[in-house]
């Protein structure tokens, strides 16, 4: 559909070509028009039943018109009523000039797109353009990012907050615009108001009256490309204020079908490169976060897919002017990407952020990612994450004979992994220590044991050598059923060992045979 309005800080735009159009078609009754979107009536979802107003206005081509709507549409028609462009616009301006807010050489904002139904490995699947660009760009991601329940909603809401939310902490500092733009109707109607500017006449215009407009994923419910620029012009908008929020929050996207996240990737890569080009983010904090996966997805049909689920997707990019005023913040910040992490973390993450941004508020935030370097220990019991939720799973006890099974089974494959290397004389497992986990109907662990040489001749003078052993470990699973049928989860590895020691009571042939069939650390 060929562009035929423009609409930029408040002025609507009509393009010559409706000139060149009433030439061709030797018609002057061709016409372009604009009104406002208003509400009607409300479903029990949630959703408004939305309307244009019949108070349409004319414009004419290339005759810049200041727009003092909201959200409004622009129609272009034939005398017989056929639209040949309908276009809906979301209108910052009017409002913004009644605000009393007072502009700033410096702001502070957090901008966040979040996508319900994403999991982790999901978004490393279908948004390599983005991560591609994030990674180069300061973004840290985090690869442990531990879901509290199997309810989206419910990690969702410990994400932002269960009593304030983020973005009315970001209202209690004057002066500091909101916005909201979202595919659900009920957080539309939950948290709507709670937001300065939120664009649900615009988004429920476009699904109830266009359809399969410009810019769908395949199935017309969601129109990204929209839904993206709003909440980057939003942005704009705001970058002159002393601080702002905008949230872009989708929930149809990562499901049912896995693979319509992709929809999201270039539109979304290309925003961010656009806000560093403008220098945006210089001033702008961006987030990127999803509540887990949804069992309405196909992906969660197998039990990897399962576990798969509690794993959330989170990424953040500091604000420039953030990163060089507390770059202690940051490192901790970077060195908590591969520790457990919950919702409630990243909640007092974001009213952290948000204190600092004003030096007169007090801060006090004992799990945000900023203030506090999380132990490599922490575990799910720590963070009050139940077994069934726990991305790190559970101990479990095998009963003596099966513990006698799992490690002769284990000693057998151990075994046949070291067979090739004739100067080895025997195989000894250590049978204490073992801790077994499971995750659904597979059981894994770690084990440790020696690799025994055999003895060869020294010298006539020193005889034989005494036995030397070499220290191994490695990582087992096995599935819960009658029989153990056990497999290596990954090669096995050779302890640090002294070399000179060793090759002076073995043959060297022997000795380099073992360290080629070994990962030495």
């Amino acid at each position: 559909m060929k562009n035929w309005a423009n609409f930029t800080n408040g002025i609507l735009t009509i393009h010559e070509n409706l000139i060149e159009k009433r030439k061709k078609e030797n018609n002057q009754n061709i016409t372009c028009v604009y009104t406002e979107i208003i509400a009607g009536e409300e479903l029990s979802n949630g959703t408004f039943l939305v309307q244009s107003s019949k108070k349409e206005v004319t414009i004419e081509p290339a005759i810049p018109t200041r727009i003092n709507l909201e959200q409004f549409v622009v129609f272009c028609r034939d005398p017989s009523g056929y639209h040949f462009y309908n276009k809906t616009f979301f209108n910052f301006l009017p409002k913004l000039e009644k605000f009393s807010v007072r502009e700033s050489e410096s702001s502070n904002g957090l901008i966040i797109l979040s996508v319900s139904g994403m999991f982790h490995n999901q978004a490393m699947r279908h948004l390599k353009q983005s991560l591609k660009f994030a990674a180069e760009n300061d973004f840290i991601s985090f690869s442990m990012f531990n879901q509290e329940t199997n309810n989206n909603w419910g990690n969702l809401m410990k994400s932002f907050g269960n009593k304030e939310k983020i973005w009315e902490s970001v209202r209690k500092i004057n002066g500091s615009p909101t916005f909201l733009h979202t595919d659900s109707p009920k957080f539309s109607k939950m948290f709507g108001n709670q937001f300065d500017f939120h664009s649900n006449l615009y988004h429920n215009f476009n699904r109830q009256h266009f359809g399969h407009v410009n810019n769908c994923i395949t199935d017309g419910s969601v129109t990204v490309e929209d839904a993206i620029d709003l909440w980057i012009n939003s942005t704009r908008v705001f970058k002159h204020y002393s601080s702002y929020f905008s949230l872009l929050h989708l929930t149809e996207i990562a499901v049912p079908e896995d693979g319509k996240v992709v929809n999201l990737d270039e539109k979304l890569r290309i925003s961010l490169e656009q806000l560093l080009e403008e220098g945006i983010l210089d001033s702008t904090t961006v987030v990127v976060i999803s509540d887990g996966g949804s069992g309405n997805s196909s992906v969660f049909e197998v039990e990897s897919g399962k576990i798969e689920a509690k794993y959330g997707f989170f990424m953040i990019r500091l604000a420039d002017s953030f990163r060089k005023k507390f770059p202690q913040n940051l490192e901790i910040l970077k060195n908590n990407v591969d520790r457990l992490i919950t919702n409630a973390d990243v909640h007092e993450t974001f009213l952290d952020l948000i204190s600092k941004w004003n030096d007169s508020m007090s801060s006090s935030f004992g799990n945000s990612l900023l203030e506090t370097q999380i132990s490599r220990a922490k575990t799910c019991s720590d963070s009050e994450i139940s077994d069934e939720n726990c991305i790190c799973s559970k101990v479990v006890k095998h009963e003596t004979v099966k513990r006698e099974e799992i490690l002769k089974e284990l000693l057998n494959v151990v075994k046949k992994e070291v067979s090739m290397h004739k100067c080895l004389s025997k195989v000894k497992i250590n049978d204490y220590g073992l801790d077994f986990r499971t995750f659904g109907s597979i059981n894994f662990f770690k084990f440790d044991g020696f690799l025994v040489l055999e003895q060869v001749k020294i010298s006539e003078e020193y005889g034989f050598s005494d036995p030397i052993q070499l220290k191994f470990h490695g990582k087992a699973r096995f599935s819960i059923s009658d029989e153990v049928h056990l497999e290596l989860r990954s090669p096995l590895e050779l302890e640090e060992i002294n070399q000179t020691i060793i090759q002076n009571k073995v043959t060297e042939n022997c000795y380099q045979n073992i360290i080629k069939g070994f990962r030495t650390h």
